[in-house]
């Protein structure tokens, strides 16, 4: 399962347009059969990998959390600066959240094997650090500009 192909499955409601500069998919999963606990946090763009182009600072940008993980939980935190970003949760599992559950929260997202999260946040210049604490811990840096 670990070394084996995926990817996510986005429907939109009728109408809706997937925008990649500000619609981003990020998938959790082990990787490698020689060690499929080496997990890593796959970056896609409308398809492509490995990286997003740089972030546009101001503007509501929607991240798309999957854990796809075999039995691995794991905690996204999301920060610039010295500081745990504020966002909004906006999905659960594929299903878009009524208005007064979908608050302002520090995204610090923890989530189950299997789980998906969407939210909306808006950037400030500079870099967006992604730290995972799972079984495998790491962190990686996106460009705001």
């Amino acid at each position: 399962m670990a070394s084996g192909m995926f990817g996510g499955l986005i429907v939109l409601e009728p109408g809706q347009r997937w925008n990649p500069e500000r619609d981003h998919l990020l998938i959790f999963s082990q990787q490698g059969e020689e060690s499929p606990t080496d997990s890593g946090l796959i970056v896609l763009n409308n398809g492509r990998k490995p990286a997003l182009p740089p972030l546009k600072a101001g503007v509501a940008h929607r991240f798309r959390f999957i854990n796809i993980t075999a039995g691995d939980a794991v905690e996204f935190t999301l920060s610039q600066g010295d500081s745990t970003i504020k966002g909004r949760v906006i999905a659960k599992d594929g299903m878009n959240l009524p208005a007064h559950q979908s608050v302002m929260r520090a995204m610090e997202i923890p989530m189950g094997s299997g789980e998906t999260m969407d939210f909306e946040v808006v950037l400030r210049r500079g870099p967006l650090r992604v730290k995972v604490v799972s079984y495998n811990n790491f962190e990686t840096t996106l460009d705001v500009k």
